[in-house]
């Protein structure tokens, strides 16, 4: 059986730019548990910080690209 996913297509630029995009996040925890916080969002364009869109500077419209998995 196959399916096809949509995704993020991988950032063209350099590390360093990837790095610099990504500062330009603002990340905040969105969600605890008695080990503190779990999860970590962008409050302007709701990436998480480990994304292929927060590769990306905030705010972009980044492109996609729909894959097909499995056979």
């Amino acid at each position: 059986m196959s399916y096809t996913v949509t995704r993020p297509v991988e950032f063209p630029g350099t590390e360093l730019e990837a790095r610099q995009n990504r500062q330009t996040h603002r990340f905040i925890a969105t969600d605890y548990d008695e080990d503190g916080p779990q999860d970590f969002r962008c409050m302007e364009c709701d990436c998480k910080p480990g994304s292929m869109t927060s590769r990306y500077p905030c705010g972009a419209n980044v492109p996609r690209e729909t894959i097909t998995v499995g056979e």
